[in-house]
């Protein structure tokens, strides 16, 4: 079923604050890759409004604090898409790149800078090592260097989610289901 993720229903005030970096970014996206930014929103308009991001054609929202990654591709978002990063840094460090091995490129985002990439494409994030000389996975606790990614995207299983109403039925038949078990 679909639902809000714990974290939104518990910061909803600070969810709501994100709302505008993530019009922005949005509007980056329908300038530079419009045919990607009509193809999220063509699947924008056929999700239940309680999915989308108000003003965007995102329904996931991820958010990495200092957090190197393996190389991977993306998987559940929508094929014909494109995700977007948002990078916001504070404190001094090195690493944290973000990678393109097929292509042999690394961006180095540095504090708000964006990135429009299709995540199908392998990618990754190279170590974060802090100027006090922590070896970082998360804020740093002695410096407080921190990188942090917001990465958005229109999750293609969301086409079907009904209304919250609905999906709260679901998973209270899912629960009773359980219980009976």
């Amino acid at each position: 079923y679909c639902r809000l993720t714990a974290w939104t229903g518990r910061h909803l005030p600070e969810w709501e604050l994100l709302q505008p970096l993530l019009q922005a970014v949005a509007g980056h996206l329908r300038q530079h890759v419009p045919e990607r930014y009509a193809n999220q929103q063509e699947h924008a308009a056929r999700t239940d409004p309680a999915w989308i991001v108000p003003g965007t054609p995102f329904t996931t929202i991820t958010v990495n604090n200092t957090y190197p990654t393996g190389v991977h591709t993306d998987r559940g978002d929508l094929d014909e898409g494109f995700s977007t990063i948002a990078c916001l840094r504070r404190g001094s460090y090195t690493g944290g790149q973000l990678l393109f091995p097929a292509y042999r490129i690394a961006a180095d985002l540095h504090d708000g800078d964006l990135i429009l990439m299709d995540a199908h494409e392998w990618h990754g994030n190279t170590a974060i090592t802090c100027a006090c000389g922590v070896r970082a996975a998360g804020p740093c606790s002695q410096c407080s260097a921190e990188r942090i990614s917001v990465v958005s995207y229109f999750r293609t299983a969301m086409t079907g989610c009904g209304t919250p109403e609905q999906e709260a039925s679901k998973a209270a038949a899912r629960a009773e289901q359980k219980s009976g078990l």
